[in-house]
């Protein structure tokens, strides 16, 4: 099965998280780094750096297509930036899709409730559909009017499905 996966990359001088999409085989087709960098965490900001090694942003534009399906694939905190992915729609993308971690939120449910709600806005703000995938948090389906169509608990593993109910618009 075709999917759009975040694995980090590695090349001479950078060091990106990226989103990347993969063939039914799994081989990497295409991939764009994680432009909007964290502050302190990610990135050096007023001269702190955090304990891990400083991220290079990613300069390409956050459009993947997966199994046909034309993604603005977004990178946890990027799900913040309007800027980001108005111009993942403006490069062609109708389906918002958002990888997080959201490790560094373990037992933060207020920040969780801001991290979906970033996902909702952006789906109402761009009038497309959203997806959010996690690892620590919760996973979210949304409809292009910001209906949660579906929800996952923080800590649960799994994949999070949908139908819709006949007569019903998503």
């Amino acid at each position: 099965m075709a999917s759009l996966a975040g694995p980090t990359l590695r090349t001479e001088g950078q060091y990106l998280i990226a989103a990347g999409a993969f063939d039914a085989q799994g081989r990497l087709l295409a991939s764009r780094g994680k432009a909007v960098l964290v502050p302190v965490g990610e990135r050096v900001f007023l001269g702190l750096r955090g304990s891990g090694e400083p991220l290079t942003p990613g300069k390409a534009p956050p459009l993947l297509s997966v199994a046909g399906r034309r993604l603005i694939p977004l990178i946890c905190y990027e799900a913040f930036s309007r800027l980001t992915s108005l111009k993942g729609q403006a490069a062609g993308g109708d389906l918002i899709a958002v990888l997080a971690s959201d490790r560094p939120l373990v037992g933060n449910r207020f920040a969780w409730e801001q991290a979906v709600g970033a996902v909702i806005l952006r789906a109402v703000e761009q009038h497309a559909p959203a997806v959010r995938a996690s690892l620590a948090g919760p996973a979210v389906i949304v409809s292009s009017d910001g209906r949660v169509l579906a929800r996952s608990e923080p800590g649960t593993s799994g994949i999070l499905t949908w139908a819709p109910v006949e007569g019903t618009q998503g």
